[in-house]
């Protein structure tokens, strides 16, 4: 009647398979109450590890323990690796190669993912859920500082690259890339750079900032 949730939880079955991250389980009952499930070992979606590839195509693993690393992105200066885990709420978590820690980057909710790196390796920028859409916030990849938001739109945003100087930013919003400046005297008044019927994504800076690459495709629907 008050659809409350009350008892202490009873363990049923603890062969499983599950995504350690998220909780998600291929679990069912059946309409006269049975049980269906997908035993541990039977699935391996979801779950994996984050590996080097050397130029003779040998893998090495970086991670060893199977997570839900998703966007795994080196730092410049080759020493971090920044990736998202999927979970309820999808966070940010930063690897040190040398020390061999795994932090968590991101918290309060939410989803945060798609992490870019600033040039100097000091900054990440991530897409994070504080309200309605999605919206581009910065972090020290240490936790050192507080976030800061960056831009507000009623819209999802992706970030895509630095340019080298890390004064410019590109992002996908609404199928066009749009620019975000980052310089000292603190604006933060994005401009379409690419504005167009098509659907254009993941622009990158060229390293020496005179290019950019990105993906374009135009949906015809009937």
């Amino acid at each position: 009647d008050r659809l409350e949730v009350t008892g202490t939880p009873v363990p049923v079955e603890s062969g499983i398979w599950m995504i350690a991250g998220s909780g998600q389980a291929a679990v069912d009952y059946s309409s006269n109450g049975m049980l269906v499930f997908a035993p541990k070992g039977q699935l391996t979606v979801g779950n994996s590890t984050i590996a080097w590839m050397d130029r003779a195509g040998a893998v090495s693993p970086l991670l060893e323990t199977l997570r839900t690393y998703v966007r795994p992105v080196i730092s410049p200066d080759g020493q971090k690796v920044a990736t998202a885990m999927n979970a309820a709420n999808n966070d940010v978590w930063i690897y040190h190669i040398g020390r061999g820690v795994l932090s968590r980057l991101t918290f309060g909710g939410g989803n945060n993912d798609f992490p870019v790196w600033s040039p100097d390796s000091r900054f990440l920028v991530y897409s994070a859920e504080k309200g309605k859409s999605p919206n581009l916030f910065r972090k020290p990849w240490d936790g050192s500082g507080v976030e800061e938001r960056l831009t507000t739109s009623p819209n999802t945003q992706l970030a895509s690259s630095f340019a080298p100087a890390g004064d410019l930013l590109s992002f996908i919003e609404n199928g066009d890339i749009w620019i975000l400046p980052l310089d000292s005297t603190g604006k933060r008044d994005p401009w379409p750079f690419i504005n167009s019927p098509a659907n254009e994504r993941w622009g990158f800076f060229s390293p020496d900032g005179r290019w950019m690459v990105y993906s374009s495709a135009i949906f015809i629907s009937n």
